[in-house]
């Protein structure tokens, strides 16, 4: 399902029912700060959002069931209102987790 040529894709190897989940650490100079996800580089419903108001860094996480198609991929995309220098990718995870024909 991920492959090093596509290395911020997860790529659906059958039909079926799929969890997606995602989980970002946001810096703690973070505000509005979101991770969504993208189903063939469009939204897909699952946003994750908040406030940044502490000195540390804040996470979040969602799943959802999502029905793909072989091939279809999977992305996440993180936004924050302030501007980052550096938001580590060790804070960013995704998964695509096959549950059985949809």
């Amino acid at each position: 399902m991920w492959s090093a040529s596509r290395d911020s894709r997860l790529t659906a190897p059958v039909d079926g029912l799929y969890l997606v989940s995602a989980h970002q650490i946001q810096p703690g100079s973070a505000t509005m700060a979101r991770a969504t996800i993208l189903v063939n580089g469009a939204a897909a419903g699952l946003t994750m959002s908040f406030v940044s108001s502490s000195s540390g860094g804040q996470a979040n996480a969602a799943t959802r069931p999502i029905v793909l198609k072989a091939g279809d991929y999977v992305e996440m995309a993180v936004y924050s209102d302030t501007a980052l220098t550096i938001v580590p990718a060790a804070y960013s995870k995704a998964a695509l987790i096959w549950q059985g024909p949809a």
